[in-house]
């Protein structure tokens, strides 16, 4: 690397015997990107000329050609994101650095590390775990009102994720709350999580509380997307899922909805829009952002569950196929999330015209690779 240069992964805080993290590996890709997801040989050269004396090894001018030769597959003289990780995690393995957990997953390696945002369970809201729990509260009806706050363990309430097969909302439960927007939010937020060192979140409806909530407007089928869709709408953006501000909550206002029965009949008018497809990009995109919370990541198995609530199986007949694919890897990132939904645009019914040359996600490409293949053995 040239002397007067600045070394833009060793102030990004990249040092001998310290973990590479996933925001670490976002930031050095956005520094040394100059073209618009092409990193030219020069850019990449210069990359491992800094990686290297950020983590005081030695530069290897022929190693580092021989490293972006290896990851330029396509023999273009540049390298897209997706190559871009396997140059990275050439030159991680070269020098020995750890990678945290979600940044091994994010290159599709395995870590021992266990102490990254991907392990770190603590509050984040679990898809599955939150149905089971939602399953054993299912033999005692719920009683809540304004005036008593019910035991949390007697109530019954749906998964909160999850697409309509519901015609006719059920009636509002009578010991729903009645009032306007202020007392609804409050009667919900009243209703805690009772686990021992749960801290408080503030003025914010959670937990138990969302729960009792989505029971109340009828969200009982497994794959209703109401929840979420209210999240969409009301533009919730919270550390964690299923959580509403006030000041989010109140926003039912700009729909003209003041009471629970207002709201139900929105949630199906939201619905029925999800069949224009402007209306169904928008929400699809805004599901994984606000599912991975504060990750930069999905597990595999929240994807999936995220896809069923989305009725993607509807929507592409290779979807099945898609997801028995995925379950050997351990994540998808938010780049491989959108970028399927524009590959399912140019691809509806099958991959004739699959371009092998695109630039999509190494995820997709290992898909429709496999997907030919068990083709051919087919024929065979």
């Amino acid at each position: 690397m040239g002397n007067n240069q600045t070394n833009y992964v060793k102030d990004l805080g990249v040092a001998p015997r310290k973990k590479v993290s996933s925001k670490e590996y976002a930031a050095i890709w956005q520094r040394y990107d100059r073209n618009k997801n092409r990193l030219t040989t020069k850019q990449a050269k210069k990359f491992l000329s800094d990686f290297a004396a950020a983590v005081q090894v030695t530069y290897d001018k022929e190693k580092a050609e021989r490293m972006i030769s290896d990851a330029d597959v396509d023999r273009t003289g540049y390298l897209n994101y997706e190559q871009f990780k396997k140059l990275f995690f050439a030159a991680t393995q070269d020098a020995k650095v750890d990678l945290s957990q979600s940044l091994a997953v994010e290159l599709n390696v395995a870590s021992d590390s266990d102490d990254d945002e991907q392990t770190k369970t603590g509050k984040k809201f679990d898809l599955r775990a939150m149905k089971d729990k939602i399953q054993e509260k299912q033999a005692v009806p719920s009683n809540t009102n304004t005036n008593q706050q019910p035991n949390p363990s007697t109530i019954t309430t749906p998964a909160p994720v999850a697409t309509p097969p519901v015609q006719v909302a059920p009636p509002i439960p009578p010991t729903a709350p009645q009032g306007g927007l202020e007392s609804i939010f409050e009667t919900y937020k009243a209703i805690k999580e009772d686990e021992p060192g749960d801290e408080d979140p503030g003025d914010v409806m959670r937990g138990m509380g969302t729960l009792q909530y989505s029971q109340d407007l009828g969200i009982t089928d497994d794959k209703d997307p109401s929840l979420l869709l209210i999240a969409f709408k009301l533009q919730v953006n919270q550390p964690a899922v299923w959580q509403f501000s006030r000041e989010e909550f109140m926003r039912w206002n700009k729909f003209g909805c003041k009471t629970l029965e207002d709201m139900q009949k929105k949630c199906k008018s939201w619905r029925d829009d999800l069949k224009r497809e402007d209306e169904f990009k928008n929400f699809y995109l805004f599901v994984f952002d606000y599912l991975r919370e504060e990750r930069k990541i999905l597990s595999t198995e929240e994807a999936i569950v995220a896809w069923e609530i989305l009725g993607m199986e509807s929507r592409w007949p290779l979807m099945k196929d898609w997801i028995d694919y995925l379950k050997k890897h351990q994540a998808i990132n938010r780049d491989t999330w959108r970028l399927l939904y524009t590959f399912i645009k140019q691809h509806p019914r099958d991959l004739t015209n699959y371009d092998p040359d695109g630039c999509w996600p190494s995820a997709i490409d290992d898909f429709v690779e496999t997907m030919r293949e068990g083709s051919k053995k087919e024929q065979e």
